[in-house]
């Protein structure tokens, strides 16, 4: 290993030092299992010279959040920490994501059936189907217009969304009709996959 300026340089053989590692301090076999098959998936993500900074690090962490579930994702950073520490740079640690402990909209923020009716009939009314189950969408999970975005048909079969916003993770939970609507709606206009919520030209 070969500390430069703001970054180090490691090379592969450096896993077995730190199952090693992981086995002294005690730690369960699957753990160490674990960590050092995280620490070979990150060694596939970097760079041919395994220089390793900070930039590279929160890279990978948005990567992960991509293709991941926020818990499977705060797992494998907490291995890259542990990693980082058996590195003798722990200030190079990535920080874990928060996880929001409020899956269901506030009473106080909920619309009342009248005015929530009065909106989607009016939405409806102009010939804007996918405005209408916006707002349907918006007021039945509390979610901001900007987390529409995290509503595709995948996670809507499944049930909930998992919502990633300013460092911060919340799991919203559809209420049986809203998932209904929805998946209708993916039907009628034949979303079979990804993005719910997209314009005319697919953006």
């Amino acid at each position: 290993m070969k500390v430069m300026e703001n970054s180090i340089k490691i090379s592969e053989g450096i896993i077995s030092e730190f199952a090693t590692y992981l086995h002294v301090r005690e730690n369960a076999k699957a753990t160490i299992q674990k960590y050092t098959s995280d620490i070979k998936a990150f060694f596939q993500y970097i760079d041919e010279d395994k220089c390793i900074n900070k930039e590279i690090l929160l890279q990978y962490k948005d990567c992960l959040i991509q293709k991941y579930a926020i818990n499977s994702v705060n797992s494998i950073l907490a291995a890259l920490n542990q990693f980082l520490e058996f590195l003798g740079t722990g200030n190079l640690k990535v920080r874990r994501i928060k996880i929001q402990k409020q899956p269901f909209i506030q009473t106080q923020k909920e619309l009342t059936r009248k005015e929530h009716q009065k909106l989607i009939y009016a939405a409806k009314k102009d010939g804007k189907e996918q405005l209408a189950l916006c707002m349907e969408t918006i007021a039945c999970t509390g979610i901001r217009i900007s987390e529409l975005k995290y509503f595709t048909v995948e996670r809507i079969k499944r049930g909930k969304i998992e919502i990633y916003n300013k460092g911060k993770y919340r799991k919203i939970f559809l209420p049986k009709l809203l998932r209904e609507n929805l998946l209708n709606y993916c039907k009628e206009h034949g979303i079979k996959t990804g993005w719910v919520f997209i314009t005319k030209t697919g953006k």
